[in-house]
């Protein structure tokens, strides 16, 4: 089975309480936000600055990077179909459309980004 097939394998049998389990763990650990999804650069100042330094480099450079754009991140048709049988939570609420995250086998959002940051490459 080759990377791929495996990492859509995980989608597939996620559970709800596995995927939060992952998301509160990232967020402790692993800087992931921001808690209040896309704000055109008007909000979150702390979290920017916070993830900024962790990153070193500026927070309005840090605004431009997302799961959207993100090298883990995986918006294939097939994996949003393949994580369709989790609902949604709070924290789907305002995060734009659902990424299914590589790195961490696990549904990010397009507007949030964590640490492991990895441009595309």
């Amino acid at each position: 089975m080759d990377s791929q097939s495996e990492e859509l394998s995980d989608a597939r049998k996620l559970t709800p309480q596995e995927n939060i389990k992952i998301m509160k763990w990232l967020v402790a650990d692993w800087n992931l936000g921001p808690k209040t999804g896309i704000d055109n650069n008007q909000g979150n100042s702390i979290f920017w600055h916070k993830i900024a330094t962790k990153w070193g480099i500026d927070a309005k450079s840090a605004r431009r990077r997302s799961c959207a754009n993100c090298d883990y991140g995986n918006i294939d048709p097939e994996y949003l179909k393949a994580m369709e049988h989790v609902p949604y939570n709070s924290f789907d609420k305002d995060g734009g459309m659902r990424v299914w995250c590589d790195k961490f086998s696990f549904i990010c959002h397009a507007t949030r980004v964590c640490q492991a940051w990895e441009d595309e490459d």
